[in-house]
């Protein structure tokens, strides 16, 4: 069982700050400091939030060249946890934050800078009722023409979902990173600019017990359609690559050759679809909506791959069927499918996903019958601190998720269901465990401040009391009945 206070002692401890009151003084320093110096500071540049809402990228230069502010946000929350003497509770997407007492306390300190629209840092920390204070993240950024470099720990999200996302997402704390990207798309020179616009994401991270190594190339063939493949490599604790390495490391020849190859890890590459529908405005009262998709698997076969032997077996598997009309096909297949529609004043969305049986595109190596064996799409390379880093789901699992978000300022509540099963492999004796979620989230906005709830009530069937996610401990016939109940205040500086 892994608990994901215990598990510090890596690259990041340099980063907690330890102890009650060195953590209260250090809040105290802060808030003092961004009262003493925030007025020499710009606080007329506008900016927007990532899709993690977190770092604001400066968008307008209304003011002075730089922009400090040493604290930028402070976010003040505690949550009742019913269940908490049974099992650790961790939301979903939230970058590892977890219930395991009773009444659990949290303060998010965030801060952030700019140079001009060049180079920017960001942070966000975390104080809880224990009076530990760890660096949840912490970067910089520097834009050179279209290409955006960022060092620091951060989250990384691959894919258009929106619940959770199968190769990486926010579900656990971040990591150390190095990462370039193109934030404006490109087009390519000659013949192929008719193809569409591109963009470009490639990135190198360090974890306690895992690196990764990975890319992600989306393609707009026009303005309402978006295309995307992905790919990244979970690189074994110890091994370490030099820069020219690195396409080696993505295009291995060694995979499925034994851990003794140096080049032998775990890969995992997707496909995916999103389609933007503006043209619904013509269905009053819809003025927008997005459909989207994705589709990947745990490695692959590839022409470049040893396992293949030679060519003839890259396009013929040895027993005479063509499985694949290119030299590529994945394994362990999860997919995910969504759909977003809006009135501006009601969004409505629906998502599911599954990674418990196999569908390939092309060529079935496993048994074709009704066993579609599949194999788990998660291993301790991919969790942090006892978390998943892909989808909350975990192995051999299916989520079906509903969320109705009404806006009537200064009022939003956010209305969602959730309904997860775990152990669906048919190679288990057990049967599966069945999480309903039922979630309540309003959020009231008086002048600057926002006051937010979060109710959740949570109801299992056939139990699994194993915190690890990576494996089930189910006990047919149980139930259980949790709820959590939340309440905090963003105040900002501005």
């Amino acid at each position: 069982m892994m608990n994901v206070r215990n598990n510090v002692k890596e690259i990041m401890t340099k980063f907690k700050i330890a102890g009650s009151f060195t953590g209260t003084l250090f809040i105290i320093a802060m808030v003092l400091f961004v009262f003493l110096v925030d007025g020499a500071y710009a606080d007329d540049a506008e900016g927007v939030k990532e899709k993690t809402g977190d770092f604001a990228k400066i968008q307008e230069e209304t003011g002075p060249l730089y922009v400090i502010k040493p604290v930028s946000r402070i976010t003040l929350s505690g949550f009742h946890y019913s269940d908490h003497a049974l099992k650790t509770y961790c939301f979903k997407n939230a970058e590892g934050r977890c219930l395991d007492s009773d009444y659990n306390y949290f303060a998010d300190i965030e801060g952030m800078g700019s140079y001009g629209r060049r180079f920017a840092v960001y942070y966000r920390a975390e104080l809880d009722d224990d009076g530990d204070l760890r660096i949840k993240k912490a970067f910089g950024k520097l834009k050179t023409g279209i290409w955006t470099w960022e060092v620091g720990k951060d989250t990384l999200w691959i894919g258009p979902g929106y619940h959770g996302s199968f190769i990486l997402s926010n579900n656990a704390e971040g990591f150390m990173l190095v990462r370039v990207k193109t934030d404006e798309p490109f087009g390519l020179p000659w013949l192929f600019s008719h193809l569409g616009e591109f963009k470009y994401d490639l990135f190198r991270g360090w974890s306690r017990n895992f690196g990764i190594l990975g890319h992600r190339l989306s393609l707009r063939p026009m303005p309402l359609l978006e295309i995307g493949a992905n790919q990244v490599t979970y690189i074994l604790p110890g091994r370490n690559y030099k820069i020219y390495e690195y396409p080696r490391v993505l295009f291995s020849t060694s995979d499925h050759e034994g851990r003794e190859n140096r080049f032998d890890n775990d890969q995992k590459a997707s496909i995916d679809i999103a389609l933007d529908m503006p043209f619904l405005n013509r269905i009053p009262p819809l003025i927008n909506g997005r459909i989207y998709a994705e589709y990947g698997g745990n490695d692959s076969f590839t022409m470049w791959q040893g396992d293949q032997n030679h060519m003839r077996d890259v396009w013929k598997h040895g027993n005479g069927k063509w499985f694949q009309p290119i030299p590529y096909d994945f394994q362990n297949i999860a997919w995910l499918a969504g759909l977003f529609l809006t009135t501006g004043g009601l969004d409505f969305r629906i998502e599911y996903a599954q990674n418990y049986a196999s569908y390939p595109l092309f060529y079935d190596y496993y048994d074709s019958s009704v066993n579609r064996r599949h194999g788990p799409w998660y291993s301790d390379l991919n969790t942090r601190y006892g978390m998943i880093t892909g989808h909350h789901v975990g192995n051999d699992g299916d989520d079906l998720f509903v969320e109705f978000t009404v806006r009537r300022e200064p009022l939003t509540v956010k209305i969602n269901f959730d309904q997860e099963r775990h152990g669906l492999s048919h190679d288990v004796a057990y049967p599966p465990e069945y999480l309903y979620q039922y979630g309540l989230m309003p959020s009231y906005r008086f002048r600057t401040f926002t006051i937010f709830a979060d109710i959740i009530y949570n109801h299992y069937r056939n139990v699994d009391f194993d915190n690890d996610p990576l494996t089930l401990d189910i006990r047919p016939g149980t139930r259980r009945d949790e709820y959590i109940a939340g309440l905090g205040i963003e105040i900002p500086f501005y």
